[in-house]
């Protein structure tokens, strides 16, 4: 009897771990696309990691410039929290002092995020905002603008939100 409860709570224990966050269906609209829907976030002593691979496909007929911090091009990651996306974690950026990364229309570029951030509230930098680390996420180009734009600064441009964007996916611990 106590191994039939003990079975029972263990089973009850896994299932409300799984499933916790929700799967995801591709968006085939933004201009960059995850390569998978679901990426692994792994625990370390000092935060946390995941890597997400992508692709940034020009799909208008304008160059768009993404600024080069010293050959780093990164977006920042922004989660779903109730019905609405709020940034989540940003790299630690260096100066951007070196030419913009252009891509012409029609170009791709392809790279992986390297996402490592502290729990929010610690000393490490980068760090996640909040305390619940998987969900569903997209990418966002904050510093993405248009080739003919005079710079490409943190404020928002004219540049419309599809092309700063990812499709939807998710963070999840293995």
């Amino acid at each position: 009897m106590a191994w039939d409860v003990c079975w029972t709570w263990f089973l009850l224990v896994a299932m409300a771990g799984c499933g916790s966050v929700p799967d995801v269906e591709r968006d085939p609209v933004p201009l960059t696309q995850t390569l998978e829907l679901r990426y692994p976030v792994e625990r370390h002593d000092i935060g946390y990691s995941a890597q997400v691979s992508y692709t940034f496909r020009n799909g208008t007929d304008a160059a768009i410039r993404l600024a080069d911090c010293v050959d780093d091009v990164r977006p920042l990651l922004q989660l779903r929290r109730d019905g609405r996306w709020v940034d989540a974690w940003h790299p630690r950026l260096t100066p951007c002092d070196g030419p913009p990364l252009v891509v012409e229309p029609g170009a791709s570029f392809g790279d992986t995020l390297n996402v490592v951030g502290g729990p929010p509230g610690s000393n490490i930098t980068p760090a996640f905002i909040f305390e619940e680390i998987e969900g569903v996420y997209r990418l966002y180009w904050f510093q993405a603008a248009l080739a003919s734009d005079s710079a490409v600064e943190e404020a928002e441009s004219d540049i419309d939100t599809d092309w700063r964007v990812s499709n939807p996916f998710v963070l999840a611990f293995h």
